[in-house]
């Protein structure tokens, strides 16, 4: 009901200030992401597979054995046989 006194104090104090007070964080949180976003291009996650020093070579080696021809499967295959390791170091 509208005239209800603790409805009406609820609206005219904003609502329940920890209730306020998480959205405020929320609102901070997504604000410090976007200029993270905005400066480094990505934020969340983790880093794609080429981003790190290194792992350049592998995304050229097997953008070379796709152009060659060969499937996913065998170019993991060589690589592995490479001793090209994944960005998480498995073979």
């Amino acid at each position: 009901m509208a005239s209800d006194p603790s409805r009406i104090a609820f609206l005219n104090d904003g609502g329940i200030p920890a209730v306020r007070q998480e959205h405020d964080r929320a609102e901070a949180v997504a604000g410090a992401l976007a200029k993270k976003r905005a400066r480094e291009g990505r934020c969340e996650g983790r880093k794609p597979f080429g981003y790190y020093e290194g792992e350049a070579m592998a995304v050229e080696r097997m953008r070379a054995l796709k152009h060659e021809g060969l499937g996913f499967d065998r170019i993991a295959r060589q690589l592995n046989g490479e001793g090209i390791r994944t960005g998480t170091g498995l073979s």
